[in-house]
């Protein structure tokens, strides 16, 4: 199912995690919790964190080498797999203006493959002498989106904790959005501190 060891597949069952039980540099394998013999479907949630073919990201060479999950077996038997959304189709809709959830719905949800947090925050006018950034302290790996783009991607690792929101892409009549999303790592996945700094163009950059 994985093809590659640098992607993390997750699996969550009745929103909890699910343990690895053992690995190959193409397959991953997990116990299902439950009991089999009551023949009831069970629903199995997977989060497939896919960072690129390590020499080059060119999209239709991935396609060609079939990034993803390549199938889903249990006892032998291919399982149907229902794709639900992608987590940039999301992230550039939320926060571009969508509907965007109620967070404590998001944050406190039990499903922990992947939580979102939003912000929002307001420019200080039309002044061309000022560069904005967000200032990310967090758990976990995700995306960045601000109003509709994504302008990063955040490791729990590091070294990155600030990141530059271009002038084109913020709003001056209205409140500019800001969407988080970050799968679970060794700390958990949260968001500590979220903060705009404004730096001068010329002497802070």
């Amino acid at each position: 199912m994985n093809r590659s060891a640098a992607d993390t597949v997750l699996v969550a069952v009745d929103g909890k995690l699910v343990p690895i039980d053992r690995e190959t540099p193409e397959k991953a394998y997990y116990r299902i919790p439950g009991d089999s013999a009551s023949r009831q479907k069970t629903d199995v949630l997977l989060l497939f964190e896919n960072r690129g073919l390590h020499h080059h990201t060119n999209a239709a060479v991935e396609a060609h080498w079939k990034i993803g999950p390549a199938f889903v077996r249990s006892r032998g038997e291919d399982l149907p797999l229902r794709y639900a959304y992608t987590e940039k189709a999301c992230g550039e809709r939320w926060s571009a203006g969508g509907d965007w959830p109620h967070l404590t719905s998001v944050s406190q949800s039990e499903n922990p493959l992947l939580k979102w947090h939003f912000y929002s925050f307001e420019t200080v006018g039309d002044r061309d002498d000022v560069l904005y950034f967000l200032r990310l302290e967090h758990a976990g790996n995700g995306f960045v989106y601000v109003n509709g783009h994504c302008i990063g991607r955040c490791y729990q690792e590091g070294p990155q904790r600030e990141y530059y929101i271009p002038e084109c892409w913020l709003h001056q009549d209205r409140p500019n959005r800001v969407a988080v999303s970050l799968r679970p790592c060794s700390q958990g996945n949260a968001v500590e501190s979220a903060l705009i700094i404004l730096k001068n163009r010329t002497l802070d950059r």
